[in-house]
């Protein structure tokens, strides 16, 4: 076959190439790509919290998501009595979009003459923007329950 053209020359071949790298190359991207982020938490949220002897403590959590991880501060307070509060810094992640565990680490700042328990389990759920779920405190030395119950948040537009 003297004389004879190429089946492919070098520009069709590049043009042939540069189609299937166009349709391969999204495939790769999307098989890349991060999941979809969790749901965020992220804001304030305000509510009460309510003890098993029916006890009431309104509570604001501030909080900051990074990925799966949580951050901030609760702020809680009896109700009627305003001049008793304490603020803990607070720590936890999401999971599944909706299921939401945080607890107390330090307290921060709290009222002359108060003693606050932090709240180490709190196991909420995310629906829309209610957190609500049961919490439980406990003793920081004997790590013994001392006050558990449940608590309701909304999402504030602060």
């Amino acid at each position: 076959m003297t004389g004879s053209k190429p089946f492919l020359t070098a520009g069709v071949a590049a043009l042939i190439g540069a189609a299937l790298l166009a349709r391969i190359l999204p495939v790769q991207a999307q098989a890349q790509a991060e999941p979809p982020p969790a749901a965020t938490v992220a804001g304030v949220w305000i509510g009460t919290a309510k003890d098993e002897a029916g006890n009431v403590q309104d509570i604001q959590l501030h909080l900051e998501q990074r990925g799966t991880e949580i951050s901030g501060t609760s702020r809680r307070q009896y109700v009627r009595m305003t001049i008793y509060f304490a603020i803990m810094e607070v720590r936890g992640s999401i999971a599944g979009g909706h299921a939401v565990t945080l607890e107390e680490t330090t307290i921060v700042q709290q009222s002359p003459g108060s003693g606050w328990s932090l709240i180490k389990a709190m196991q909420l759920t995310l629906s829309g923007n209610t957190l609500a779920g049961k919490w439980e405190a406990l003793n920081q030395e004997s790590g013994g329950k001392i006050a558990a119950g449940e608590m309701t948040l909304k999402r504030s537009a602060e």
